[in-house]
């Protein structure tokens, strides 16, 4: 009978000890690391000292570095996050940072303490992000500028940690260095760009007016009188015909350059219609009265004498034409270099006596055609006495 016993105690004093171990260990405070994900949300409007929607804006982090006695200190110097782009910091820095209109999400490293059922239910809620609405905190004030979020006291303050019991030793990064601007609307005109397409006239654009929204900060930069662009490249004119009005549809319609591209600028509405009329490759100009000059050999200047009648020594037109760009350049170039026919004739023309020759005119691009009123000018042709 001793031995039963015997044994019965030692099986109860094991299940007691058993026991006692089970209960210690869950009691026992642990450490464990785990991820979460924080949104952060503009505040709403009401909550804001100006009107207006607003945006946020992930800008840098700080760590906390540990001090000679072991203290926990805020290092002073920032880690520029990239706006707008998934970014991750150098090796051994878990932040990632997502920047989406109106919204930015990233994940923090936290050091939990606590007991192991309590930090395993945390480590479950924690599954979902973790919303930290501008404006709905003590601790995050609504306010328009730059802000410092704190986050292990910006967690700490929520349900999940506040009644839990777990407290946070540590979180990778410490604290979060926002930007929350006011939204603005500006209405500007469109103007039409051309590039690398030759337009007759002004085009007209449809609307006239672009309402461009864009963070306060970037409206500062705009020019003193900013203009939405409309680009007319060579691809939207493949199917003009030159000379005659087009009309090209749904053209985009980009910010001004100074904000172009920047982060929470929007263009409404996003497309407008431009007509455009594609100048004609060639062109044609008529010359009024063009003069007319007889050109000889120096030697032959000495032999023969050529005349011309007044009604022949101008010409009542020319017609050129050519290409669009070269008769430009040939109208310009009129008021100080004007077109002048000319006779030239050779010694044999001269011996031959000719009443008539064609007249030329001179076109160093080789480009243009002329058409004179009067193709074959009489001359006279006569014999110097000696």
């Amino acid at each position: 009978m001793s031995f039963w016993k015997h044994t019965r105690t030692l099986l109860l004093v094991s299940a007691i000890t058993a026991g006692v171990w089970v209960f210690t260990e869950a009691e026992t405070v642990r450490g464990r690391t785990v991820n979460a994900t924080l949104l952060l949300r503009p505040a709403p409007a009401g909550n804001l000292p100006s009107d207006g929607p607003h945006v946020l804006t992930l800008i840098a982090t700080q760590e906390r570095a540990t001090d000679e006695d072991g203290v926990d200190e805020l290092g002073e110097r920032r880690r520029p996050v990239m706006a707008g782009a998934a970014v991750r910091l150098p090796a051994g820095d878990p932040l990632q940072a997502l920047q989406v209109a109106g919204t930015a999400a990233l994940q923090v490293e936290l050091l939990l303490r606590g007991t192991e059922p309590r930090v395993d239910d945390v480590q479950r809620s924690l599954r979902e992000a973790i919303d930290l609405g501008f404006g709905s905190n003590a601790w995050l004030p609504a306010s328009e500028g730059e802000i410092e979020v704190d986050v292990a006291r910006a967690l700490g303050d929520l349900a999940v940690f506040r009644e839990s019991g777990v407290t946070i030793a540590r979180v990778t990064p410490a604290v979060l260095v926002v930007r929350q601007e006011q939204l603005v609307t500006r209405d500007m005109p469109i103007a039409v760009q051309a590039q690398g397409v030759d337009l007759q006239g002004m085009p007209q654009v449809r609307p006239t007016l672009a309402r461009i929204t864009m963070p306060r900060t970037a409206a500062s930069g705009l020019a003193f009188s900013p203009q939405a662009l409309v680009s007319v490249l060579p691809r939207d004119v493949e199917r003009a015909t030159p000379g005659q009005a087009l009309t090209l549809s749904g053209l985009a319609i980009a910010a001004p350059p100074e904000v172009a591209g920047k982060q929470f600028v929007s263009v409404e509405p996003a497309t407008a219609d431009v007509s455009v009329v594609v100048r004609s490759q060639t062109a044609e100009l008529v010359l009024q009265a063009v003069p007319v000059r007889v050109q000889l050999a120096p030697a032959d200047m000495e032999r023969f004498v050529v005349r011309l009648q007044p009604q022949h020594a101008t010409l009542a037109s020319v017609r050129v034409v050519g290409p669009a760009s070269a008769i430009a350049k040939l109208q310009e170039r009129q008021s100080w270099s004007p077109v002048v026919g000319v006779i030239a004739l050779s010694t044999a023309d001269l011996e031959a006596q000719l009443d008539s020759k064609e007249v030329s005119f001179a076109d160093a691009t080789g480009e243009l055609r002329f058409e004179p009123s009067l193709v074959a000018v009489p001359i006279d042709v006569q014999r110097r006495s000696e």
